[in-house]
């Protein structure tokens, strides 16, 4: 009786084992399960951001939350068991949450609660938890991106770092992926064999009491195996039992659905004749590893094909299950469908090429290009050239019908370009209204007449927008890829030079490159000049200097102009005629003009002693910077940060910067007028509508141009200008100031004229700003 209780004893420890690791594999396929979720969201989580932080489409962050939602849940429904007492209900919240089968969660909750510091599923659950950092840094990430549009605060920069760190965590959590799958699946292996080795023993000590209890252990067994049968077929990935010779010997409904093909068709074929034929050779090596127990399992993506012979991407991860003798018996395969991922992959890679409104290709694949075409003319010394293409006037139909008026002439621009050139030939939008073309095999004096062909076909375009007609032309910069040619950046360099060259000589016209060009050598001396513009503003290698405005009128009455002067490197002051025009040519100027401004206002709250002793303080802007909305808010916290008078600040614009922006410059001034501000017109009369735009500009004083004061008294025509300002000025209730005033006898009939202050070397020659300062401080 005690032999037969031991047997019966043996035989249900031996039964029980049987059914716990069934149960193990049960819930361990429910985790794989799981980690296709949770795979497949973190994938299309990644794809929404990033292409929220392209377009700012909240429906995209929506769908990039609700894909995050499901690791969230899951990373939940864990840290709920890691409670002391575990939180049973919220763990099972969060499971759901993460799309878990509800049919699965009990599996999935008794087995990390008794098992996460066991066997193989503590690895697993360590790289699980490994993967949270991730999640968790992607969900922060969403967060940055979603505070950064609602404020309207889009840094180019941080969006373009925030876009490099998803891509960072789609590379990090990829082989999370894989490594969470091939641990449970090794895990699968490792239980089954476990089972074998356990049941042969239990099969010899209990031989004499099989036929006992049979019936009982049968239905026992059965029970695990419908259980894991039921798992097996609600599987929400593809899952499916082999031969070893890979012919289907079961197959679940996920897997039929994927792959649209019957469960009888796919049990009268085999893995490798649904293999699309190009894919068949990916994993030859791995499954004959497989098979000879080099390796257990492994993973590879590759096409299958449907029942109507299109493919399908998947992910097709193999396990052996072998016997006692470690022959293998079948194989597990999980397929997952990973076309969506394969799309999205593909539409980022388009998108990270192509640029989006034309469609053809971007600076950075345009460089690319470029490179293998350098490559190309030093390794095998063929000759290409590179053709650089800048709209002329464009901002006229951005201005005057609106962007979506500029967007439809760029994207018909691109089709007659396109329709023009030679097959294999490379055209790119590089930014705004410049273009790129690389044309291939093609030497400078053949390329020459294309660039001549393009440019016509252009010409004679006319573009028509809501009843206005433009006249397109454009110019051209072409430079020669050789043998010699080595960098991409210069070669750029290089033809946009060629093409400003082009524009300064009248545009609508093509411009060669060439080395010894002294009007190209000029513009590469103004692009050098960039540089050390941008590092004399942030390494503060600027001075102010000033220039006393003298009262006619009013005896000790002055006004002062600070004025910039640049120190090179060696120490050397550079007057603003050397480096102005390059800032001005290459959209920097702005750079000076804030500096200056802050050191102004810096300087007068320094000195209030010596403001006091001054009407006014005049600062010089450029075009640019009134015409710029960020520079009047830039301004405008300047003058509340700062605590100075306003009225004492005078902005002095020329007269060609606020003709060339009238209604900016009339808005920039009225904004600051309010907060107490004046403004003077300089070098007025230099142009041939002065006195018109005087009347549309709420200037207080008028600057005459230094050209009449320098010769009036030698040419009577510049005198009746001088006069005639002055008498304008006196009506319209306008100061005037005399400019390059630099003799006793000028400024005496200066003053007969009328004219209210005078400003030149018979008055104060222009000194550092600080020694005026201390001079005033030390007369008084």
């Amino acid at each position: 009786m005690i032999s037969f209780i031991a047997i019966v004893g043996l035989a249900g420890c031996g039964l029980a084992f049987t059914i716990f690791a069934l149960d193990v594999q049960s819930a361990a396929r429910a985790y794989v399960t799981g980690n296709g979720y949770w795979s497949k969201a973190h994938i299309q989580a990644n794809y929404h951001l990033t292409r929220y932080s392209y377009t700012g489409d909240p429906r995209a962050l929506q769908q990039a939350r609700e894909a995050l939602a499901v690791p969230l849940g899951d990373r939940r429904g864990r840290l709920a068991l890691d409670k002391n007492p575990p939180d049973l209900e919220a763990a099972r919240e969060g499971f759901l949450a993460g799309g878990n089968h509800p049919d699965d969660v009990a599996g999935i909750i008794w087995m990390y609660r008794y098992f996460a510091d066991e066997l193989f599923f503590a690895e697993a659950v360590a790289i699980w938890r490994e993967a949270d950092q991730y999640i968790l840094a992607m969900d922060t990430i969403a967060d940055d991106l979603e505070t950064a549009f609602n404020n309207g605060d889009v840094n180019a920069d941080k969006v373009r770092e925030l876009r490099r760190q998803l891509v960072e965590l789609n590379q990090k959590l990829r082989p999370l992926d894989a490594a969470f799958a091939k641990t449970l699946a090794d895990g699968t292996r490792w239980l089954n064999e476990f089972l074998v080795a356990v049941s042969v023993i239990m099969l010899i000590v209990i031989v004499f009491g099989a036929a006992l209890i049979f019936r009982w252990a049968k239905r026992s067994i059965a029970s695990s195996e419908s259980k894991f049968r039921a798992t097996f077929r609600h599987a929400a990935v593809g899952m499916a039992q082999l031969q070893p010779d890979e012919h289907f010997l079961d197959i679940n409904e996920s897997l039929c659905r994927i792959l649209q093909r019957s469960r009888a068709d796919l049990l009268q074929t085999d893995l490798n004749e649904i293999t699309f034929p190009p894919d068949r050779a990916n994993d030859e090596t791995n499954f004959r590893a497989l098979m000879q127990a080099t390796i257990e399992s492994y993973a590879v993506e590759k096409r299958l094909l449907r029942a109507d012979d299109t493919p399908v991407w998947c992910k097709l991860t193999l396990s052996r299950v072998s016997d006692y003798m470690d022959m293998p018996r079948y194989l597990i395969a999980v397929v997952e469908d990973v076309s969506e991922a394969h799309r999205l992959s593909s539409e980022l890679s388009y998108q990270a090429t192509h640029d989006a409104l034309t469609g053809i290709i971007n600076r950075i694949e345009f460089e690319t290009r470029l490179q293998d075409a350098i490559h190309d003319s030093v390794d095998k010394y063929n000759r290409h050239t590179l053709c650089f293409i800048d709209l002329d006037q464009f901002k006229i139909v951005n201005d005057t019908c609106g962007h979506g008026a500029g967007d439809a002439l760029l994207c018909q621009v691109v089709e007659i370009l396109s329709q023009q050139l030679r097959r294999g030939d490379v055209l790119a939008r590089l930014g705004g209204d410049e273009f790129g073309i690389i044309f291939i095999e093609c030497d400078i004096n053949a390329a020459r007449p294309v660039a001549e062909k393009l440019r016509n076909a252009l010409s004679s375009f006319s573009f028509i927008w809501e009843g206005a007609t433009f006249n397109i032309t454009v110019s051209m910069g072409l430079v020669e890829i050789n043998s010699v040619t080595n960098d991409a950046g210069t070669l750029l360099k290089s033809a946009d030079t060629a093409c400003y060259s082009a524009k300064d000589q009248g545009r609508n016209q093509v411009h060669v490159y060439s080395e010894h060009d002294l009007v190209l050598v000029a513009r590469r001396n103004e692009m050098e000049w960039v540089n050390r513009i941008r590092d004399a503003v942030n390494n503060d290698r600027l001075q102010l200097f000033a220039q006393e405005i003298q009262s006619l009128s009013q005896a000790g009455v002055k006004r002062c102009e600070v004025l910039v002067r640049l120190i090179d490197t060696d120490g050397k002051l550079i007057m603003p005629d050397t480096f102005l025009p390059a800032a001005e040519r290459y959209n920097i100027v702005t750079l000076i003009d804030r500096w200056v401004v802050n050191m102004a206002l810096k300087t007068m709250q320094a000195h209030p002693e010596w403001i006091g002793r001054i009407e006014a303080l005049h600062v010089n802007l450029s075009g640019q910077s009134i015409s710029r909305d960020e520079f009047l808010r830039y301004i405008e916290e300047l003058l509340d940060h700062y605590d100075v008078p306003a009225a004492k600040l005078c902005f002095e614009i020329t007269e060609t910067a606020a003709v060339s922006s009238l209604v900016e410059a009339r808005q920039f001034m009225e904004a600051l007028k309010r907060r107490g501000c004046q403004f003077a017109l300089d070098d007025f009369g230099s142009g041939l509508s002065s006195f018109g735009y005087l009347r549309s500009l709420p200037v207080d004083m008028v600057k005459i141009d230094g050209s009449f004061v320098r010769n009036m008294n030698e040419d009577e025509v510049h005198l009746a200008m001088v006069r005639s300002i002055i008498e304008i000025g006196q009506i319209m209730n306008k100061l005037t100031v005399a400019e390059f005033v630099d003799s006793e006898q000028k400024l005496a009939r200066l003053k007969e004229l009328g004219v209210n202050y005078a400003q030149g070397y018979a008055i104060h020659r222009s000194c550092d700003l600080d020694e005026l300062i201390n001079r005033t401080a030390a007369d008084t």
